[in-house]
C-alpha cells in the first residue's frame, strides 16, 4: 500500500473486504439443536448460508430462558453481571408488567456500532424490558419494529388469555394491538428492506438485528406456510422463518451489499421441551 494509506483487508477469495462491514444478526426463538438439519423440515436457505460460510457446532447459550440469553448476546456479558440472573437464580423473562430490563449502563452491539457511524435497526422480539430506559432505542437501535416480549405473554387470536393484548410497537408507539402474529414476518421484512436500502443509498454501514418470534409458541404460521411441513405446525413456522432468511439475503443483494455484509444466525436458548409437540428437540 502507498505510504500513509490503509490497505483494505481481504477475505479468503482475495476480494476487498470493507473496513466497516454491514452486520445482519438473525435470532430464532426456542429453536432446538435437533431442528436443523432435519429431514422432516428442510431449511434450504439456512443450508445455503451454512454452505457458504461456517457452522459453529460447539457454542453454548448463556441461559435457558429468553431475557438473560438475549441480554448476554447483545452485551457479551453473562446475565449475572447485568442483573438478569443470580448465583442461585437462573433469571427471569421480562413480561408485560416488568418495570425493569437491560440496564441503561450496559453497552450493546447496537450502541457500539452506532458510535462508529452505523445505522442501526431491530425488527422482532425484544424481551429486555419495555419501560423507559430499557427499550431497543435506549440500547443503540435507531429504529425498532416488533413485539416487546414473547408472543405467549400477550393475548392474541392464537392464544386468548386474561393478559393485555399483544402489542406491535413502532419505536415506543403501538402500531397494532393485538398484533397479527401470522403477519409479523412479512411486516418485519418490509421494515428491513426499507432500512437496508435507505442506508445503502446514503452509503452508510448498517447493523440490522432480526429477532424472529418463530418457533416459540403459540405456533402461528402465515396461511402460505400452513400444512407445508411433515413436522406439523412447528415445522411450518420453521419453513416460514427460513424463507424470511432467504428474502433478507435477497434484500442485501438488492442493496449491492452481498460482499460487504456479515450474516450471523443463532437460536437464543434451545427448545422449550415441555411444550412438545409444539416445540423443538
Amino acid at each position: 500500500a502507498a505510504k500513509g494509506r490503509r490497505e483494505m483487508p481481504r477475505d479468503e477469495g482475495n476480494h476487498p473486504w470493507p473496513l466497516r462491514p454491514n452486520l445482519l444478526l438473525l435470532l430464532a426463538d426456542d429453536m432446538g439443536w435437533g431442528d436443523w438439519p432435519n429431514a422432516n423440515t428442510p431449511l434450504r436457505h439456512l443450508d445455503a448460508l451454512a454452505a457458504a460460510g461456517t457452522r459453529f457446532t460447539a457454542f453454548y447459550t448463556p441461559s435457558c430462558i429468553c431475557s438473560p440469553a438475549r441480554g448476554a448476546l447483545l452485551t457479551g456479558r453473562m446475565a449475572i453481571r447485568w442483573g438478569g440472573a443470580g448465583a442461585t437464580w437462573h433469571g427471569t423473562a421480562f413480561g408485560a408488567g416488568a418495570n425493569g430490563g437491560l440496564p441503561a449502563s450496559e453497552h450493546t452491539i447496537g450502541t457500539e456500532l452506532r458510535s462508529l457511524g452505523y445505522a442501526t435497526a431491530m425488527a422482532g422480539k425484544w424481551h429486555l424490558g419495555q419501560a423507559a430506559g430499557h427499550t431497543p432505542r435506549d440500547h443503540g437501535f435507531d429504529r425498532f419494529l416488533g413485539i416487546p416480549f414473547s408472543t405467549d405473554m400477550g393475548s392474541s387470536a392464537w392464544q386468548l388469555s386474561d393478559a393485555l393484548p399483544l402489542p406491535l410497537l413502532a419505536n415506543e408507539s403501538i402500531a397494532e394491538q393485538p398484533a397479527d402474529i401470522g403477519a409479523l414476518t412479512a411486516t418485519y421484512l418490509s421494515f428491513s428492506r426499507e432500512f437496508v436500502l435507505s442506508a445503502a443509498r446514503r452509503a452508510q454501514p448498517w447493523f440490522l438485528f432480526v429477532s424472529f418470534h418463530q418457533p416459540h409458541v403459540p405456533l402461528a404460521p402465515s396461511p402460505r406456510f400452513c400444512n407445508r411441513s411433515a413436522a406439523g405446525s412447528y415445522g411450518d413456522t420453521l419453513l416460514e422463518m427460513d424463507e424470511a432468511i432467504g428474502e433478507l439475503g435477497r434484500i442485501v443483494s438488492e442493496a449491492g451489499a452481498a460482499r460487504s455484509t456479515l450474516t450471523l444466525f443463532a437460536s437464543d436458548n434451545g427448545p422449550w421441551v415441555e411444550m412438545a409437540p409444539a416445540a423443538g428437540s
